[in-house]
């Protein structure tokens, strides 16, 4: 594709919400963030149709135009930390989108509560994502997903083309997948999914959407999001592939780190996002006390946090609960995200001078990102 191509997809999506966002308060905002994305990954940049930034970039809502507004925001304080070329570049690319965007996440996190992050990519060499100052001493952090990487990409396409849709067309959504959708599969989905939404819009009610097979999902009106059942309001599930049960997914993960990118000298923490489960099934993890056995075999691995990020209408409290060894925490995120975390310590060996911090960083995100959104 020429560069005059690729110019011309910019200039069609600001026009688009030239037109759509007039008498939008969140307009002239909104589109002085659509500029600088634009600026930041760069003019030629031309996101593949599976890109989820791609389907993001044609809402044209006020709460959309707040995320346009906090994303530019977490890009430039981005760019603040040393090596953020490499995750910036993957950030681009839409097969590679989920794996940087947590990185970029846990990153900021870490620097606005005072760590000093910096990424520490080198090509040929399996290095961690991020090497941080905790207290007087450098901490290397990996961040990894549960799932296989066509997994975490279709699937966070295939949450991402449902909501956004609704979202753009003032409904809410939730449900379940009963696999990742195949590639030739998501346009029929984006289809049958605005058939759905027209219905719920047009008869002001609550419509069950049904794809045998792949997808059983409700939608209706924003205000009458409350007739969705509760266990599916803002939430959806994916089945994966895997054979696995979950806790043996995660020491195989926590083995396959600690002798790869987690190899090295320093005092470790390995992030494990889980991106398909149901929002109760953290608390499950909470009770495997299993995984304490995995953790306690690596005399230089300080935790292992498995992070799991839902939409949520009721804003749940900060909360920490403990257990022998493992701790709960539970917050909301400024983007009507909240987030629930299970720290797996090491019961071996006195790591507290480094888990203690990671716990407080992520207690404190929710308002060092409103610090950094206002």
């Amino acid at each position: 594709m020429s560069g005059s191509e690729q110019q011309t997809f910019w200039e069609f999506v600001l026009r688009f919400h030239e037109s759509a966002s007039r008498g939008d308060p969140s307009r002239e905002p909104g589109l002085a963030a659509l500029g600088s994305i634009s600026d930041i990954f760069g003019s030629d940049w031309m996101p593949d149709r599976r890109h989820p930034l791609r389907n993001k970039l044609m809402v044209s809502s006020q709460p959309n135009y707040e995320w346009f507004v906090h994303f530019v925001r977490k890009l430039s304080e981005l760019t603040k930390i040393p090596g953020y070329e490499h995750v910036l570049s993957h950030l681009r690319n839409w097969d590679t989108y989920a794996s940087a965007l947590s990185e970029m996440d846990i990153a900021l996190r870490l620097k606005l509560a005072g760590h000093f992050p910096k990424f520490a990519f080198e090509r040929g060499e399996r290095k961690p994502d991020l090497i941080a100052e905790i207290g007087s001493q450098s901490v290397d952090i990996e961040i990894t997903s549960l799932n296989q990487p066509y997994e975490d990409s279709a699937g966070f396409e295939a949450f991402s083309i449902v909501n956004f849709v609704a979202i753009q067309r003032g409904c809410r959504a939730g449900g379940l997948w009963s696999r990742p959708p195949r590639p030739d599969e998501f346009e029929s989905v984006k289809a049958k999914a605005n058939e759905a939404i027209t219905e719920a819009t047009a008869g002001h009610k609550l419509v069950r959407m049904n794809i045998p097979g792949l997808l059983m999902c409700y939608i209706a009106p924003e205000d009458l999001s409350s007739e969705i059942p509760q266990q599916w309001r803002g939430s959806f599930v994916m089945r994966t592939s895997t054979v696995k049960p979950k806790k043996d997914r995660i020491a195989s993960k926590i083995q396959e780190k600690m002798t790869g990118q987690l190899s090295g000298p320093n005092p470790s923490v390995l992030f494990i996002y889980d991106r398909f489960s149901a929002p109760d099934e953290t608390l499950q993890s909470f009770n495997e006390k299993e995984l304490e056995l995995v953790v306690g075999a690596f005399e230089n691995l300080a935790g292992v946090v498995l992070v799991y990020q839902f939409s949520a209408w009721d804003h749940p409290s900060p909360r920490r609960e403990d257990k022998d060894g493992r701790v709960f925490i539970e917050y909301s995120l400024p983007d009507g995200e909240s987030e629930r975390c299970v720290i797996w310590k090491n019961i071996m060996l006195d790591h507290r001078s480094v888990v203690e911090p990671i716990i407080d960083c992520l207690l404190s995100s929710p308002a060092n990102l409103t610090k950094l959104f206002a």
